[in-house]
């Protein structure tokens, strides 16, 4: 059975601040619109070809989730000790043990059976975004976020649906860093902990263009 994540499965939401204006917006895509239309690299209609029809605000989901995987487990191991060849029988925490011949002829060993107590850990940090694709943690603005960020969704969703991440990200974290090591006889303790789980909202604009010689 695999460990439970220790923290809550629903994230945290945070929304970014709109720093830019969509006046500002619609300045900027009018000095790059030729560039929506570059065929083989290089050929551009020229500016004024090129109309801005639709100009809306929409935000981008990123998940964030970061995590670490702990195991303290047991594996068993042998242990050898040489010995002179004239050694009959040892004694070695209760144990009785027969000695075996090796390839010096001077000696022999004295094989004990054990355990050892080893502590594991890994860690992973993930973001996807809106469909499910890992991506960059570039891709996520620092930009001071919303004090009241459901407030601020909700009034969006009014005009337009927002859109969720298709995939779960403890899931995919979890199939990333729970690796149980091949070799345990026996498990002391097993924890997969959230760090940090949060639904990062991004506002960005989105502009709608055509050119006018070609109606594309």
């Amino acid at each position: 059975m695999e460990p439970t994540p220790q923290s809550l499965i629903k994230p945290k939401v945070i929304v970014c601040k709109t720093l830019v204006d969509p006046t500002v917006a619609k300045l900027t895509a009018d000095k790059y619109k030729s560039a929506a239309f570059t065929k083989f690299g290089f050929l551009r209609p020229p500016s004024w070809q090129i109309q801005q029809k639709t100009i809306e605000k929409d935000y981008g989901i990123y998940l964030v989730v970061d995590g670490k995987y702990t195991i303290d487990y047991y594996r068993k191991n042998r242990y050898t000790v040489n010995v002179d060849k004239k050694v009959q029988e040892g004694a070695l925490l209760n144990q009785t043990l027969k000695p075996e011949p090796t390839r010096d002829p001077y000696k022999k060993s004295l094989v004990l059976e054990g355990q050892e107590r080893i502590v594991y850990e890994s860690k992973a940090y993930i973001v996807l975004d809106a469909k499910g694709r890992e991506v960059s943690s570039w891709k996520i603005p620092s930009a001071p976020s919303e004090e009241r960020p459901e407030e601020v969704l909700a009034e969006f969703q009014k005009a337009k649906p927002l859109k969720t991440t298709p995939t779960n990200g403890v899931d995919l974290l979890r199939s990333r860093i729970v690796k149980r090591p091949s070799d345990i006889e026996g498990v002391s303790q097993e924890t997969f902990e959230i760090a940090d789980h949060a639904a990062v909202y991004v506002p960005v604009y989105l502009v709608g263009l055509q050119d006018l010689k070609t109606g594309e």
